[in-house]
């Protein structure tokens, strides 16, 4: 169950092993997270979820959905303020968007990537979003002297995640 001072993260994707995974990581780390299949995709249930941070899925050759939804997020003045974390293997693409992407707060991590990698990305979307908050059960702290969260010690579970996603 959510603490009050828990984050929110809404998990987005259309792999369903991918949103457990992700599910575990984000969850053993301290956070609250729901997950959301692109099949319900809706502004409405994101809303009601009132997350603090998205984690949504591309794969920029065949995925319209995430790039729709990602639109929609921004156009809706309910949602434009919440910051994503887009993970996706399109790196030619993330580099000729990358100022578009930061000007929307939208943080790409390319695939694959470890999960110390997107904590630390959900991390910097939080912090980029409002006054820096690390999980409860994180380890990654906030130097107020530099720009963002550091990972001296990423969050892992005991069994010392270094997967690839």
């Amino acid at each position: 169950m959510a603490t009050s001072l828990q984050r929110r993260v809404l998990i987005v994707n259309s792999d369903q092993s991918v949103l457990l995974t992700t599910y575990d990581v984000i969850t053993e780390a301290g956070y609250a997270a729901s997950l959301m299949s692109y099949f319900d995709h809706g502004l409405d249930e994101i809303k009601r979820n009132a997350p603090d941070v998205i984690v949504l899925d591309y794969a920029w050759a065949t995925d319209d959905n995430s790039w729709s939804l990602l639109h929609l997020l921004k156009l809706d003045p309910m949602c434009e303020s919440i910051p994503i974390v887009l993970c996706t293997g399109a790196a030619r693409e993330v580099d000729d968007l990358k100022d578009h992407l930061k000007g929307i707060g939208v943080i790409p991590v390319l695939k694959p990537f470890r999960t110390d990698t997107l904590l630390i990305a959900v991390a910097n979307a939080l912090a980029s979003s409002s006054v820096p908050q690390a999980p409860k059960n994180s380890s990654l702290s906030h130097d107020p002297s530099a720009t963002g969260p550091t990972a001296e010690n990423p969050a892992r579970t005991s069994s010392e995640r270094s997967k690839f996603f």
